[in-house]
């Protein structure tokens, strides 16, 4: 049976709704900031148990290591009876190109509209992000969701205020949906970017990189 990617923005909210349509009884559900060889080698194990009707096996991460998914790919090509496999992820990139060539694909993205940062970007002081963390961590409003609008919002004003950041500083952004979606406070995950972009335009090094 073809497997099926989803995109989607919330990984763990999909999870429990494509989850709630089927028997509890033939659904497994590997859900991971980062699915592993380990990972790989129980869900192949779980995929080979035979089963009189049909079993998904929903595989759901923001990444995926490559080795894991070449491991997959046999059984992905080739799929025991009645297993059908269900990989979510938000990013079609997580994924190699064998492992989406495979697949049908499914994007039930929905773009989310950007609002303009509070803050100036290039003219941020310790002062200014202090201020701006303190009131945010009061803040009650879902973390994960006005979260991932802060990072979206601070990502569009670094493009918008000309920022140039390296590759391992635009990996925080990834990073940082990924903490979101494990429920770090959000006001810890943009202080962590604030504070980046802080010591980025003004030429220093913070301390613990010293």
């Amino acid at each position: 049976m073809i497997g099926e990617i989803i995109l989607v923005n919330d990984i763990q909210e999909e999870v429990e709704h494509f989850a709630s349509a089927l028997n509890p009884s033939d659904v497994r559900i590997y859900e991971e900031s980062e699915i592993q060889i380990k990972h790989i080698h129980d869900i192949i194990a779980e995929a080979h148990i035979a089963t009189d009707s049909l079993k998904t096996l929903i595989i759901a991460a923001h990444s995926f290591r490559t080795e894991a998914q070449n491991a997959l790919l046999k059984t992905l090509e080739e799929p025991p009876e009645n297993v059908k496999f269900i990989l979510i992820s938000r990013n079609k990139t997580a994924l190699i190109p064998t492992i989406r060539s495979r697949c049908l694909l499914t994007d039930k993205r929905v773009r989310e509209s950007i609002t303009p940062f509070t803050l100036t970007l290039s003219t941020l002081s310790l002062e200014s992000i202090y201020t701006y963390i303190t009131t945010l961590a009061k803040d009650n409003e879902d973390s994960k969701i006005h979260g991932r609008q802060l990072v979206g919002s601070i990502l569009h004003s670094v493009a918008k205020e000309g920022i140039k950041l390296g590759e391992m500083e635009l990996a925080m952004f990834d990073s940082a949906l990924e903490q979101l979606e494990n429920y770090r406070p959000k006001h810890i995950v943009c202080l962590n970017l604030l504070l980046m972009i802080y010591y980025k335009t003004h030429k220093r090094v913070p301390n613990a990189l010293r």
